[in-house]
């Protein structure tokens, strides 16, 4: 009776997209006359993206021309503006030259970025090993954060070379350490990139696995049981 009257701030975001607009339209018909303020985000201006991109850009001093450039191609997106300029570093098409960092336009041409966030992620993860892929798909599957030592007890892989791919994950930026003995992804983009490549039968056998070593590991503490039945009905049920 009291709930009625007692102050609560919520904020809630989603994206727009089209695999989300009908969740967000289903969260609207449910609480839209408790809504108080709706604030749409569209893409940034151009001159926040230039801004942008020379922030990611670190100590790499671009013409103008070359960071509008880059902008243009990117996109409002900020996410995508940061995985597009990573591409474009680890592609080797910025160089240093006598009169300071130069652009290869050319080979920017020939480069084939998509805009999508996600295929850029895809991109990067591909220069990882499969072993590495495995691991953190199952860490995926398993929510933002995830704990090290279970995670690689889904994957049948020792603790300690787990630790060092995780390392490696973490230096190409899809991860960082966070918590004890766990790690964060950067940015739910990350996250999606991962399961794309799972088809549903072996979705829903990873989270299978996942409930089964989580009850395994951990079947009386309090903070795994909703994580445990969450996995059991995303699994191989019946």
């Amino acid at each position: 009776s009291r709930l009625p009257v007692t102050p609560l701030l919520v904020i809630a975001t989603c994206r727009d997209d089209a695999g989300n607009v009908t969740a967000l339209d289903r969260f609207g018909a449910d609480v839209d006359a408790t809504i108080d303020t709706r604030i749409p985000l569209g893409p940034l201006a151009q001159d926040a993206m230039e801004l942008l991109v020379t922030e990611h850009l670190g100590a790499i001093r671009l013409p103008v021309g070359n960071i509008r450039e880059l902008a243009t191609r990117a996109g409002g997106n900020p996410f995508t503006i940061g995985e597009y300029v990573r591409a474009v570093l680890d592609a080797g098409l910025v160089t240093p030259s006598w009169e300071g960092w130069r652009l290869d336009l050319d080979g920017l041409d020939r480069l084939e970025l998509s805009g999508d966030a996600v295929d850029l992620v895809l991109q990067r993860i591909d220069g990882l090993g499969a072993e590495s892929r495995r691991l953190l798909a199952a860490g995926a599957a398993g929510g933002r954060w995830f704990p090290t030592e279970l995670t690689a007890a889904v994957c049948d892989i020792d603790p300690r070379r787990a630790r060092a791919l995780l390392a490696e994950a973490e230096s190409r930026r899809l991860v960082t350490a966070a918590g004890t003995d766990g790690y964060r992804f950067l940015h739910d983009r990350i996250r999606e990139a991962l399961l794309v490549g799972l088809d549903a039968d072996n979705l829903r056998a990873l989270h299978q696995r996942i409930a089964e070593v989580l009850e395994a590991a951990a079947p009386r503490d309090s903070r795994y049981v909703y994580a445990i039945a969450r996995h059991y009905a995303l699994g191989e049920t019946g």
